[in-house]
């Protein structure tokens, strides 16, 4: 089943398509002029280790199956096509120590911006691929030649140290058909279906962001060693997690609401971290599955929620079938996410019509508002309404926990401790602060799930600049049965 498209009108898709065009021209020809005395020295440094020519002219099929010239820096032996396969790992023999130094700072892509000046490519824009994979494409992967292969995509992001997936298998060609070119394919349906400028920028900024390390190939920022996933495991709620009355509350609430949209139905948990919640929803479900990236919270929350199923998994790659889900619950998350439109996209393909997706998030137009560890970036409630009407959900918009409602004097105090960086980075430091000021805390596994209740608490947003009022900003997608 192929992913939902959106139905572009031609004028809106010319439109963009120009501007796409003027964009790869404005940031193209510029970055090539700068760069020129840096790519001459390149080109001489490869001259000079083996004599053979610097720049290495690759066949590649483009935009409607026309096929052109895509130039790159040489980084393997002169005769390579000849004694190897199209797939190269880490290891790969053929690489010269120049080459080594081009692929593992991506410099062996520079030549393209020519590509880009004369219109063969466009910045953003799936990889560009050899003909007789083209000739492998299903009907529904023909889609990728409709738009200008690029220089980065989200495939590229996320594949970015493909040589290293690949260095300890016997066949690469073999490994790469198995173990990337899938999930490439659909991370580039994924953008050719929710093509717009600012998925672009997006991309370029997440290329930027990775060649100078600040995210890891295959997961969050930071969870790329055990010692940063065990930090991750402190700031994550647990079965066992003291809390007040509003973050009780607060949990009840969430999962009332994630009770009652997904009754009866098939409902999946993104970030479910140790499965307390989603252990009380899935009384009310059809069926219900937990998705988090920390095998330290899903080993507690298998063994605690074994009516449950759990899986490793990431956000903004859900191993979920097309239209398979009724229901996606986000409670917490979308912060932590450093491409969260790509979740939204996730949602929009992994849900049937009808279906809901239901997001909550501190709000960070509160003031004094505190940023948790980790995290990428807060949208505001005007930003995440936009990214969910972009992909075809129709919203309705929730704050949770009136700003200084309960008790104004908390609220000062609250702001204090956060001005002088008193708030600790833990869960169960926060807990502890807590306790000294709160009297019978709860623990999280004891909230009391009713879907009659779900909107107990909840204020509907008429108007989004009223969310700096309010904590938390919760909102309900439908999806729509066709996007605008």
């Amino acid at each position: 089943m192929s992913a939902p498209t959106r139905e572009v009108a031609p004028a809106r898709r010319r439109s963009y398509r120009f501007v796409k065009r003027m964009m790869d021209l404005v940031i193209a020809v510029p970055l090539a002029a700068v760069l020129s005395p840096f790519a001459v020295a390149v080109g001489l440094a490869i001259k000079r280790q083996d004599k053979g020519p610097a720049l290495y002219p690759a066949k590649r099929v483009g935009a409607e199956g026309v096929e052109f010239t895509m130039y790159k820096f040489r980084t393997m032996v002169t005769d390579a096509d000849a004694i190897g396969g199209a797939s190269t790992s880490a290891r790969d023999p053929r690489i010269t120590p120049v080459g080594h130094f081009l692929r593992r700072w991506k410099l062996d892509e520079l030549p393209q911006l020519i590509n880009v000046i004369r219109g063969d490519m466009s910045l953003v824009g799936p990889r560009p691929t050899l003909d007789w994979d083209v000739a492998r494409y299903s009907e529904g992967e023909r889609r990728l030649l409709s738009v200008k292969p690029g220089i980065t995509d989200w495939a590229s992001i996320r594949f970015r140290d493909e040589g290293e997936i690949l260095k300890d298998e016997v066949d690469p060609d073999e490994a790469y058909d198995r173990l990337i070119r899938p999930e490439k394919i659909r991370l580039s349906l994924m953008y050719v279906d929710h093509a717009s400028l600012r998925q672009d920028a997006s991309i370029l900024v997440a290329t930027a962001k990775a060649l100078f390390g600040h995210e890891p190939v295959h997961g969050r920022p930071g969870f790329d060693d055990d010692r940063a996933k065990r930090e991750f495991f402190k700031i994550t709620e647990d079965w066992s997690t003291k809390a007040d009355q509003q973050q009780w509350e607060l949990a009840r609430q969430r999962y009332s609401l994630a009770a009652a949209l997904g009754r009866g139905k098939v409902l999946a948990e993104v970030g479910c971290g140790t499965g307390y919640g989603l252990a009380q929803v899935a009384r009310f479900t059809k069926s219900a599955v937990g998705i988090d990236i920390d095998e330290w919270n899903l080993a507690i929350a298998r063994e605690r929620a074994p009516e449950c199923d759990f899986l490793l998994g990431d956000a903004e790659a859900m191993p979920f079938r097309d239209a398979e889900l009724d229901c996606l619950v986000g409670l917490e998350m979308l912060y932590y996410l450093p491409h969260p439109e790509v979740f939204i996209a996730e949602a929009a393909r992994t849900l049937r019509p009808g279906g809901h997706l239901l997001v909550s998030m501190p709000s960070p137009e509160r003031t004094a508002f505190k940023a948790s560890p980790f995290s990428t970036r807060y949208l505001t409630a005007a930003e995440l309404n936009e990214l969910l009407d972009q992909e075809g959900f129709d919203v309705e918009a929730y704050g949770s926990c009136p700003v200084g409602g309960s008790s104004p004097a908390k609220e000062l105090v609250r702001r204090a401790l956060v001005r002088m960086h008193l708030i600790p980075r833990t869960i169960e430091g926060r807990a502890k602060l807590k306790a000294v000021v709160f009297r019978n805390m709860r623990t999280l596994e004891s909230i009391e799930v009713d879907p009659e209740r779900a909107f107990d608490g909840l204020s509907r947003l008429d108007h989004l600049s009223a969310a700096h009022s309010y904590a938390i900003t919760v909102m309900v997608g439908t999806r729509r049965s066709s996007s605008r």
